[in-house]
């Protein structure tokens, strides 16, 4: 249980960590690609194994998904931290938390796992989900807000989608190509690619790391990388049992990002907004336990 807490209060950490670059005006991309070296810097020290990390090459089979991996990375962090800082926390992880009904779905109807087991409460938690991010996602009159229209809503969404995609190539490849001894070798090669991508994208916008989004990037880094750390941790504890951890998981993660965002940040949730919380806790009840009810 305490693998589980840990990683639930790292990943709130994460989603705060966004809404103190928009207080302080850090430079996203640069300090994003920081956090990306920092986490595969923390991986080598952590993995003390730098044989095994040699002895994968480009033949390796999930090598073309953790490059896919990294560059979702980049792109759905950036989105996260604008998420965070013009809508909110709360906004931020409820959209990337409730993302896991993507992951059901392409196992349902992709890999045909589960089909026969899934009833109608999972449909019904799947609409919720969709429902929550709308609900969490309006704003009445909020004067920090300066997107409008259909980016509006584009943003919190896109945050759920692509969040979704990284569950699907992260669940793809360790179910058909990670051996059991290369699952933490994975995540340093997915970081890296993330950081590449990263500074390539620094390179063509000619934009420099200022020592500001460097300091940023440290105080992002090692939280990002422990909280997946803790929560490989927090899967083993529980036997490796994913669908009654991550209801747990998400769910702590949504409640606890939206308490310090109200105590922190002075964030306030209108009654639809707290009604798409509401939402968001019963769809993830009804995703992962539907086909007990």
């Amino acid at each position: 249980m305490i693998y589980l807490l840990l990683s639930i209060i790292l990943h709130v950490a994460i989603f705060l960590i966004f809404r103190f670059y928009a207080i302080y005006k850090i430079d996203r991309l640069g300090a994003i690609i920081v956090n990306y070296i920092v986490c595969v810097l923390t991986g080598l020290i952590f993995l003390r194994d730098f044989a095994k990390i040699s002895s994968v090459g480009f033949e390796t089979p999930w090598i073309p998904w953790a490059i896919a991996t990294g560059a979702l990375f980049v792109f759905t962090f950036n989105l996260m931290a604008y998420c965070t800082q013009v809508f909110s926390v709360t906004v931020s992880s409820v959209s990337s938390k409730i993302a896991l009904v993507i992951p059901v779905v392409f196992s349902l109807f992709i890999l045909k796992i589960g089909v026969e087991g899934f009833t109608l409460f999972n449909y019904i938690g799947i609409l919720l989900a969709l429902s929550a991010v709308v609900l969490t996602s309006y704003q009445e009159n909020k004067e920090n807000i300066h997107v409008s229209g259909l980016i509006k809503w584009l943003v919190p969404l896109g945050v759920f989608v692509f969040s979704g995609f990284i569950d699907v190539i992260l669940n793809y490849a360790n179910y058909a190509m990670i051996p059991s001894e290369e699952e933490k070798v994975y995540p340093i090669f997915a970081f890296l690619s993330a950081a590449i991508f990263g500074l390539v994208a620094l390179l063509i916008r000619r934009k420099k790391v200022g020592i500001r989004s460097v300091i940023a990037g440290i105080i992002l880094g090692i939280p990002n990388y422990f909280s997946i750390y803790f929560l490989l941790k927090a899967l083993s504890s529980f036997e490796n049992n994913g669908a009654v951890l991550y209801p747990f998981l998400n769910i702590g993660i949504i409640l606890t990002s939206a308490l310090f965002s109200v105590i922190l940040f002075k964030e306030r949730l209108s009654g639809i907004n707290k009604l798409g919380l509401l939402f968001a806790v019963i769809a993830i009840i009804l995703i992962s336990f539907g086909g007990f009810l």
